[in-house]
């Protein structure tokens, strides 16, 4: 299980990520998410990498930045941006191990929500 971005006490987006071992009830720090974020949509890949996508920075400007996390690596890569910025609250979700799809979220600083849908095959 991993913790990836978020926000802190005073509304500021994170970086961080950590990564859970249930095995010794313990978190281990990884390398940061190059680009803070609070709310992205996040999916795992069949290959067990983990796609994030959208999520809002501190000013809930929307985010259209991709990027994807090799754990075996401890490394992250940007991929190309999703086409409807996000502000936050999208949903992730991956199908047949490697299409992510990115659904809704947040436009803005309102709350008006989108209804937008895309894909993307990860390979």
């Amino acid at each position: 299980m991993y913790a990836i971005g978020g926000l802190d006490a005073q509304g500021n987006r994170l970086g961080a990520v950590e990564a859970y071992d249930p095995r010794t009830n313990t978190w281990q720090t990884r390398a940061p998410i190059p680009i803070p974020r609070a709310h992205p949509a996040v999916g795992t890949l069949s290959d067990g990498q983990i796609i994030v996508a959208g999520g809002g920075l501190k000013t809930h400007a929307p985010l259209a930045n991709v990027e994807l996390y090799t754990p075996a690596t401890n490394a992250w890569q940007e991929l190309t941006p999703i086409l409807q910025a996000s502000a936050g609250g999208p949903t992730g979700e991956v199908v047949d191990g490697d299409e992510f799809y990115v659904i809704g979220g947040f436009t803005g600083t309102s709350l008006d929500a989108s209804t937008f849908v895309e894909s993307t095959t990860v390979r």
